[in-house]
């Protein structure tokens, strides 16, 4: 995996991280920036090839994708905590920062996952917004900007 965020991403990320350590919670951006393949890779996992099932997107459906979601890890000394209560709290403060947790999806729940959304998406259901960045991507277009 890279852990490559593209636009504001690797700022707000490493704004996440600083502001969890100031309150006592040390996480780490565990994904960020996925490839195509790495995505098919992950979603064929469960379903064509070994493993449990971890994502729901296809490649060029998960905003991993274009740099603007990443993923972070509760550690415990060097250790990860894959499922911990300080996933909570973290959560405030990244929604303090503006970005989407995935903790408050409704079909799909998960924790460690932050997003930004693209102004120019403000209005825009998930699914229009993913279309539009296939089509930035496909048009070497700016994805955040």
């Amino acid at each position: 995996m890279h852990f490559d965020l593209v636009a504001g991403g690797s700022a707000d990320g490493r704004a996440l991280v600083q502001k969890a350590a100031a309150n006592g919670i040390r996480i780490r951006v565990i994904s960020g920036l996925r490839s195509y393949e790495e995505q098919a890779a992950l979603y064929a996992q469960g379903r064509t090839s070994p493993g449990k099932i971890v994502t729901r997107a296809r490649a060029g459906y998960s905003n991993h994708n274009f740099g603007i979601a990443f993923d972070v890890g509760v550690f415990e000394g060097n250790a990860y905590v894959a499922e911990s209560p300080k996933y909570k709290a973290v959560s405030v403060l990244g929604m303090e920062l503006g970005l989407e947790w995935g903790g408050s999806w409704k079909r799909i729940v998960d924790a460690p996952h932050f997003q930004l959304r693209p102004a120019w998406a403000l209005g825009l259901s998930e699914r229009q917004m993913l279309a539009a960045l296939r089509e930035r991507r496909e048009g070497n277009a700016p994805v955040y900007a």
